[in-house]
């Protein structure tokens, strides 16, 4: 049996017509890897406002989640300081400075820890200091880019002005960086990670939140049944799709919401949630794909660095419902299905379109 990396199996996917695809995958002895070979490396970008939504919890435990049913997946942290080790019981390093002080694939596995439970994480350098430093270092490099290309272009133009229209430039500019490049090493990691859950931080105005947006295959936006929450995910939505910042370009097919600490007595649902902001939007508003009960519990669990997931039965079956409703019933667990639909090889699949 010959191994090919990511990369090189990606391209010959793309290379296949279909129907000789399918057949391929269908010949895999192992279902987990039918459906890694169909899907690839999918990469969730968790987002949530500031106000305490349930952001890291929510992408803690779907990532958790995804490990346990059988996806093998790497749970990253892009925040300063980083919630995650502290909801895991991790140590705050090794993280991703040891990946940006020596790029490859020594350095991004120095990079990694494992939980008790088997999953692996990579946390954000956790010092102000160090991540600011990253992101700067990208504006200033391409800054650095698109001076040299005025001062080709523009000969007569003072060198002041060169640096104000350069600057001006990699404000608006969202090009890959060394952000991205992390989030590149981790889905070119061999053996490759079938999902990447990704942590935002809450505002959405840094290198550290555009850069891993850029990467991102599905924008998952946590909210709570509240009307300032309604209007955070109106405003995020806004950046999202470049209505405010035009460095966002992510499809409205990729955008996704989820609801989260709702209890019977809430009476913004889902669909009232949509109704109040469908209307900014074009008649468009993301949809909700799950629906997550309010627990007091759940704060009691994660302070003994336990997974919610695993005691609280009505937390997990809002997770189960994100975990299925992108890889449907091919997983192992008990799961809600909300959309069954067609699919092969239990991921849901629309050919022909996004």
């Amino acid at each position: 049996v010959t191994t090919i990396g990511l990369s090189e199996r990606a391209a010959r996917e793309v290379q296949t017509p279909g129907s000789a695809l399918l057949q391929q995958v269908a010949a895999l002895p192992d279902q987990v890897d039918r459906i890694n070979a169909l899907a690839g490396t999918r990469i969730f970008a968790v987002a949530g406002s500031k106000g305490g939504p349930g952001k890291t919890t929510i992408a803690v435990n779907f990532a958790a989640r995804l490990n346990q049913r059988g996806i093998k997946t790497l749970l990253m942290g892009f925040d300063t300081p980083d919630g995650v080790w502290a909801q895991l019981g991790l140590p705050a390093a090794p993280n991703a400075l040891n990946w940006f002080r020596r790029p490859g694939r020594e350095g991004f596995e120095a990079s990694l820890q494992t939980t008790k439970f088997g999953l692996d994480v990579l946390l954000s350098p956790n010092d102000t200091a160090e991540s600011s430093a990253i992101a700067t270092s990208d504006f200033v490099d391409r800054i650095v880019r698109s001076a040299a290309d005025l001062s080709r272009t523009r000969a007569d133009w003072p060198v002041s002005q060169i640096v104000a229209q350069a600057a001006a430039a990699a404000q608006r500019e969202a090009a890959p960086g060394k952000i991205a490049g992390l989030i590149d090493a981790a889905r070119d990691h061999h053996p490759p990670y079938a999902a990447i859950v990704c942590d935002l931080p809450p505002t959405l105005g840094t290198e550290w939140s555009i850069q891993p947006l850029l990467r991102a295959s599905v924008v998952l936006c946590v909210v709570e049944p509240s009307r300032s929450d309604a209007m955070n995910l109106l405003n995020t939505v806004k950046i999202l799709t470049g209505a405010l910042d035009p460095r966002y370009r992510v499809p409205r097919d990729s955008i996704l919401a989820v609801l989260n600490r709702i209890t019977a007595e809430d009476e913004l649902n889902p669909k009232r949630l949509m109704d109040m902001i469908r209307g900014e939007l074009g008649g468009w508003a993301p949809p909700f794909i799950s629906t997550i009960p309010h627990d007091p519990l759940v704060r009691a669990q994660q302070i003994n660095f336990c997974l919610p997931i695993d005691k609280r039965d009505g937390f997990r079956k809002g997770i189960d419902a994100l975990v299925d409703y992108f890889y449907s019933s091919a997983l192992a667990g008990n799961g809600y299905r909300p959309q069954p639909g067609p699919s092969r090889f239990g991921i849901r699949i629309n050919l022909g379109g996004h």
